[in-house]
């Protein structure tokens, strides 16, 4: 009778505890409905879950394992990619280098990069004297006219206006002010050691404010990564567009009155 009983209970112990694992999640559900629950229950399943939590780190220094292997075989890739396109054609250029952009985009994106990331990397190797210019022209013309809507429809998509109210507003301005100061301080400062005329550190540094279409980029880069949250993301869109739109009032009058004091000179 004891032996049939001490097999029994053997058995039921190599079964699930299914009401344990009932009760891990509820005592879970009721954490984060601020309902009471049973101390010991609950202290036991944090102690489980944060064991859980301790799996992941392997699966983060995977992710940075993969993304050093991309960085490698890339540089090793970039040597093979320019001897190449120095031997092609310029008709034959055109191909090659679609697929090695479309393959940099998708390797950082398995990588655990961003597409757009391998996009960049993808360029930096690539010199502007292996095209034409007059076949550059059309390219870039037609991406801008098919892609870049989709590009900022996307973007438009992702915005949003009702996020944290004022507070985007309020920090989109203090962001603007930031960039905009810092900035136009760095620029008269190299003016000053380069002795620059007077007046051309304003205009290259309020030339400069025109990065709207990188700092978009950028943001979504950031916010597809959940590096920054959706109110972040807004309030440097804001910032990107308002520091774009101030280039032209600003540096037309500008220019207009360093051409009037060069002729004066001249």
């Amino acid at each position: 009778g004891h032996g049939l009983g001490d097999q029994q209970r053997e058995e039921r112990t190599d079964e699930p505890d299914h009401g344990r694992e009932h009760q891990q999640h509820a005592d879970v559900e009721a954490l984060l409905a601020h309902e009471p629950v049973d101390a010991e229950h609950s202290a036991e399943n944090c102690r489980r879950i944060v064991g859980q939590t301790h799996v992941r780190k392997p699966r983060i220094k995977r992710a940075h394992i993969g993304q050093a292997g991309f960085l490698i075989v890339f540089a090793v890739a970039c040597v093979l990619f320019r001897k190449l396109m120095r031997r092609l054609q310029e008709r034959d250029r055109w191909y090659v280098m679609l697929i090695w952009l479309t393959l940099c985009a998708f390797g950082a994106d398995w990588a655990g990069l961003h597409f757009m990331v391998g996009a960049f990397l993808a360029g930096v190797v690539i010199d502007t004297d292996w095209f034409e210019q007059e076949h550059m022209d059309p390219l870039r013309h037609h991406v801008l006219l098919v892609m870049m809507p989709v590009f900022f429809l996307s973007t438009g998509l992702k915005t949003g206006w009702s996020v944290g109210g004022a507070t985007v507003f309020v920090a989109a301005g203090a962001l603007l002010v930031a960039q905009l100061a810092g900035k136009l301080a760095g620029v008269h400062l190299a003016g000053r050691i380069l002795k620059w005329q007077p007046g051309e550190a304003s205009i290259i540094g309020w030339l400069l404010q025109t990065k709207a279409l990188i700092m978009i980029i950028f943001a979504n880069i950031l916010l597809d990564k959940d590096i920054i949250t959706n109110e972040t993301f807004t309030a440097l869109l804001l910032m990107a567009v308002a520091s774009t739109m101030l280039t032209i009032p600003v540096v037309t009058p500008k220019l207009k009155a360093l051409v009037g004091i060069l002729k004066k000179g001249g």
